[in-house]
């Protein structure tokens, strides 16, 4: 892309001031960057002990937290409230 724009701003198809042009190329290079960037993230292995921590941690939180979270502030506050069907809908709907 940049060897693209050079040839097109050196043939005179691209008339703008110098300012623009280096920003162009700024742009360009922040963006090849940041893909390098994302590659390195997707090309280096995450730990095994690090991905089934957060499973466990996930599981927690889905099994035990959300539903007593949820429930804490749905009991006591209407008449359909109270009903533990209203509080398992809420958690599915809340962890979709």
């Amino acid at each position: 892309i940049s060897r693209c724009l050079i040839t097109r701003l050196h043939a005179g198809g691209m008339n703008a001031p110098p300012p623009i042009v280096s920003r162009i190329f700024q742009e360009i290079s922040n963006g090849l960057l940041a893909y390098n960037g994302a590659t390195k993230m997707k090309e280096i292995p995450m730990p095994f002990a690090y991905v089934q921590f957060n499973a466990l941690l996930l599981i927690l939180f889905i099994s035990l937290i959300a539903p007593i979270g949820i429930s804490s502030f749905t009991l006591g506050s209407g008449e359909l409230d109270d009903s533990p069907l209203v509080i398992l809908i809420m958690v599915f709907v809340t962890m979709l």
